[in-house]
């Protein structure tokens, strides 16, 4: 990965904005979906060089990086979905028109992203109610590359999500 990405850069402001969005996920965590601003868009880990750099890392360890591309319907099911003779790195460096998406998982063991995830998390943690506290007892990153327009086949996830949107 970069190393152009400095420590400064990585700490300078808060996650979420302001204390207001705090109050809104912490009364309505688990029961409505919600927007949150959050001052990840723009961040220096989250430019296509540094992800293509944790794709590459993540995708040395079994199953933490899963891709797709080609034309998908909302109603695809999950082993239904086109193959591609791109690799990863080709798909990521070509995202907008490569039709892809590319989940990065367990961006956390990555030193640089395990501390976003952790300061984010502490934030959203200060003064929250039991039931935030338990559900997020063991945080991790997902990061999640999609091509514009691309489609997502429906799918629930099983676990509390946090979909940063950038």
């Amino acid at each position: 990965m970069s190393a152009a990405v400095s420590e400064e850069r990585l700490s300078s402001k808060r996650i979420v904005s302001f204390q207001e969005e705090l109050e809104r996920v912490r009364r309505r965590f688990n029961e409505t979906s919600f927007l949150l601003n959050h001052s990840l868009h723009g961040h220096p880990l989250f430019e296509l060089p540094e992800l293509i750099g944790l794709a590459r890392h993540a995708s040395c360890r079994p199953g933490d990086v899963y891709m797709d591309a080609g034309h998908i319907k909302v109603d695809d099911k999950w082993g239904k979905m086109p193959i591609t003779d791109l690799t990863t790195e080709e798909a990521l460096s070509r995202i907008e028109q490569s039709g892809a998406w590319v989940i990065i998982k367990h961006c956390e063991l990555d030193p640089r992203y395990g501390k976003v995830l952790r300061d984010y998390s502490d934030e959203i943690l200060e003064g929250a109610e039991p039931a935030l506290r338990s559900a997020l007892k063991n945080p991790e990153m997902l990061v999640i590359v999609s091509s514009p327009n691309r489609i997502t086949s429906f799918h629930i996830d099983g676990e509390v999500s946090f979909l940063l949107l950038g």
